[in-house]
């Protein structure tokens, strides 16, 4: 062998480092090389190596230094060029990516799928920076929430806040599918049969939100005195739901950042105070095409110093009473638990054993949801609908019509349930009628409805009309003080008119003298009639 040897190059592929001499190569591993570096010498195995034989082992050393800080700086910069987004569902390249909780290793997924078709699962997915396309994006799946990595230690501090499904699970048919998520629901709280069949069906379409062709999403309102089971219903709901969500009262900003980051099903529980950023949330949750919208200081930096929060999406609260705002409870299907509980099978408490059951069974119904999802996410767009809703259309508002046929597609595709849902319509109207007694709006309708039919009515002219009118004192009286002070303002939103005429009316002495009242003019039959429709039922 030649006395000569000399050292031509140190090469990195992959994860192998090729040492090139006169005499040939030799491949060592990014390990080895490693601990080459840690030890300050070669391992006996190389030294020996007849490739390197002559060569110093600095000269060696040397290079290979090079090349892992070279190697290291490139893999920061990578880092430094990659942004990181979490989401829970996403479609990118026309493929769909769902999260899930692997129970295999208890780590969050995303299973990859088109066309109905599971394709696999990863764990996360690069993709070019539409902004700076030398970058990338990393979608990763969302962490559950309040978990951090100290808490995933201690399995006492681990919580599944966000109900995030299993892999897909099986479901058989989808009348199947129905019937076990109703039997659940059956199984675990006191609700009227009609309700166990909009629960039901509104969970069903609430694991396709994201994926529906449609303007708005109704939200569901249970209305029940304390002690009923409104928590209950709402608890054993989020359970069943795949990234369902249950918490007390709703903040704004908080909101804002949970739906962007989780796009959750949200189960709100004893929502009290409807103030100005809670109707703009609930229209927003209610509204496909509306955005909440935050703004920093730097207003001059462009557009980019404006941000869009859309947070649309299914939504369910439980409360005491109606919302003052009949425009908001017009959004809703209204859940009445207000009668006295009477079935002996329902679990007073869940606990024990019997919320390990719950809880597995509530998991796997989870599961064969996301299945759902997978199976109809592009197909339920595509289902026509028999009309079958529009035999209601002439009793009802528009917005309330718009409610009712949100169930049409569900109609088609599991037609067994046709005699459900008719019964689950009937109860729908009854109860919108109820809800609406309730209302301040309802209240006033009602009163003016009865003033009308047993009071006085009062002739006057106004620019040379003539108009038939009943005193709004009339309607203080009957009213009570409660709302008097609303009365006019209410008589105006449902679309009413007041008028300030001269009257000729007689004092004490019998002389007739002008007066100038307060009227609520008379609308036409066709106003009488929705008033009668909407808040009075008749």
């Amino acid at each position: 062998m030649d006395s000569k040897n000399e050292l031509i190059a140190i090469l990195k592929e992959n994860s192998e480092f090729k040492i090139l001499t006169t005499r040939g190569a030799l491949i060592i591993s990014e390990e080895d090389v490693k601990i080459i570096i840690e030890k300050g010498e070669l391992s006996l195995g190389f030294k020996n190596s007849p490739v390197i034989e002559g060569i110093p082992f600095k000269a060696i050393f040397k290079e290979i230094s090079k090349i892992m800080k070279s190697s290291m700086k490139k893999t920061e910069e990578k880092g430094e060029k990659q942004a990181v987004a979490y989401k829970t569902r996403f479609t990118y390249n026309g493929y769909h990516y769902d999260e899930f909780l692997d129970p295999a290793d208890n780590k969050l997924k995303f299973i990859k799928y088109k066309n109905g078709v599971i394709l696999g699962d990863i764990e996360s997915l690069a993709i070019p920076d539409p902004d700076e396309p030398e970058k990338e994006v990393v979608v990763k799946p969302a962490p559950q929430i309040a978990q951090t990595k100290t808490d995933r230690i201690f399995e006492e501090d681990q919580f599944d806040f966000v109900k995030f499904p299993p892999r897909p699970i099986p479901y058989g048919t989808l009348e199947q599918l129905y019937a076990r998520n109703k039997a659940f629901v059956h199984k675990y709280v006191e609700v009227k049969d009609e309700d166990e069949v909009l629960v039901t069906l509104w969970i069903m379409k609430a694991v396709l939100f994201d994926a529906l062709k449609d303007t708005s999403f109704p939200f569901i309102h249970v209305i029940a005195p304390f002690g009923h089971g409104k928590t209950r219903l709402l608890l054993v709901m989020t359970e069943i739901t795949p990234y369902g969500f249950y918490l007390i009262n709703i903040g704004s900003a908080p909101l804002k950042r949970v739906s962007q980051l989780y796009s959750p099903i949200l189960y709100v529980d004893e929502k009290v105070n409807m103030d100005s950023d809670t109707a703009a949330i609930i229209n927003a949750k209610f509204n496909k095409n509306s955005v909440v919208l935050n703004a920093d200081n730097e207003v001059q930096r462009g557009i980019n110093s404006v941000i869009g929060y859309r947070i649309f999406g299914p939504l369910a609260l439980a409360n005491r009473t109606p919302f003052k705002d009949d425009a908001i409870e017009s959004k809703a299907f209204q859940i009445s638990q207000d009668f006295q509980l009477s079935r002996k099978d329902v679990p007073r408490k869940i606990k024990g054993k019997r919320l390990d059951e719950s809880e597995n069974e509530a998991r796997e119904i989870r599961g064969q949801l996301l299945q759902f999802r997978i199976d109809y996410r592009n197909k339920i767009n595509e289902v026509e609908s028999s009309r079958f809703i529009e035999k209601f259309e002439e009793y009802l508002e528009p917005r309330f019509y718009e409610i009712l046929s949100f169930f049409e597609d569900l109609i088609e595709i599991i037609p067994g349930i046709r005699k459900e849902i008719f019964e689950l319509l009937k109860w729908q109207i009854k109860r919108n009628v109820e809800v609406a007694m309730e209302t301040p709006n309802g209240i006033v309708a009602s009163t003016f409805l009865s003033v009308l039919e047993n009071a006085d009515t009062v002739s006057y002219s106004i620019g040379g009309r003539n108009f038939d009118g009943i005193r709004l004192a009339d309607i203080y009286d009957e009213i009570g003080a409660n709302y008097a002070r609303q009365t006019g303002r209410i008589l105006q939103a449902l679309g009413m008119s007041t008028d300030r005429p001269r009257i000729s009316t007689k004092d004490r002495d019998g002389n007739e003298k002008l007066k100038r009242i307060t009227v609520v003019r008379i609308p036409d039959q066709t106003k009488i009639k929705e008033l009668r429709a909407r808040d009075i039922g008749t």
